[in-house]
């Protein structure tokens, strides 16, 4: 809609690679792409938590595997439905740890993509045609005019 750089998603990635917690979507000809950003995804997925309570470390007690037993999807009656907008404590922290055992557990995928991102960037410095004094919403955050605003 803006016009602004942004990779190619493709939609058979899960067919191809089988569902995962984190993907990975960058410019696939960085030489014509060279202002598109590099996209970390990550799926609310319940795969290896189940198993792991940290990256490595597995599940031992039936408490720890009862835990980390539930499915995310879109069923209206499940606590975990993008519908419900308020979540009870033990579903909360749920979702909290998951998202940090996805995050800690895809630590290098993280890291190989910022470094891949550091590199390509000293390479090639950003030429993108968006720039914070293009934006007309600026204007609100001078102070200037906030002051003038208020007198």
């Amino acid at each position: 809609m803006n016009k602004l750089p942004f990779p190619k998603i493709d939609p058979y990635v899960f067919d191809r690679e089988g569902m995962k917690e984190c993907y990975v979507f960058k410019p696939k000809d960085t030489s014509s792409e060279k202002d598109c950003p590099t996209i970390i995804h990550f799926v609310l997925a319940n795969i290896n938590f189940r198993k792991y309570k940290a990256p490595g470390v597995p599940r031992e007690t039936q408490e720890e595997k009862d835990f980390a037993d539930f499915d995310i999807f879109d069923d209206p009656n499940t606590p975990f439905s993008t519908f419900n907008f308020q979540y009870p404590n033990e579903a909360f922290k749920r979702l909290h740890d998951l998202m940090e055992f996805n995050t800690l557990n895809n630590i290098d995928v993280i890291k190989e993509a910022m470094m891949e991102s550091i590199q390509y960037r000293k390479e090639n410095p950003s030429r993108c045609s968006v720039s914070l004094s293009s934006v007309e919403a600026r204007r609100f955050f001078n102070k200037n005019n906030l002051n003038n605003n208020h007198t």
